[in-house]
């Protein structure tokens, strides 16, 4: 069975409807040449929406703190507390308005 793979930076349009939790898998890429885009700005794509029951995202949730926590007490990633990176989810918010 071929599982298709997705390069990710983050997720956007979190949401809890209808009972379950929905998320979009997004990315981003090469910025929009179209007229009156901002050719500077990258170009969000997404690439698949996940739809979780509310016990199944809290497992998830909770499984990825334990790996995070895992992983930085390891030194293997540390956390900038200063970083001023924008969340992929504002973009998105942003560009629905």
């Amino acid at each position: 069975m071929d599982i298709k793979q997705f390069f990710v930076d983050g997720i956007a349009n979190l949401q809890y409807r209808n009972g379950t939790f929905r998320f979009e898998l997004a990315s981003y890429g090469q910025p929009d040449k179209s007229d009156g885009a901002d050719k500077n700005k990258a170009k969000l794509n997404r690439h698949a929406q996940v739809v979780m029951a509310p016990q199944s995202f809290i497992q998830v949730a909770e499984t990825m703190q334990r790996f995070i926590k895992e992983i930085e007490d390891k030194g293997i990633i540390k956390f900038n507390k200063q970083d001023d990176s924008t969340d992929i989810e504002d973009e998105v918010t942003k560009a629905k308005h």
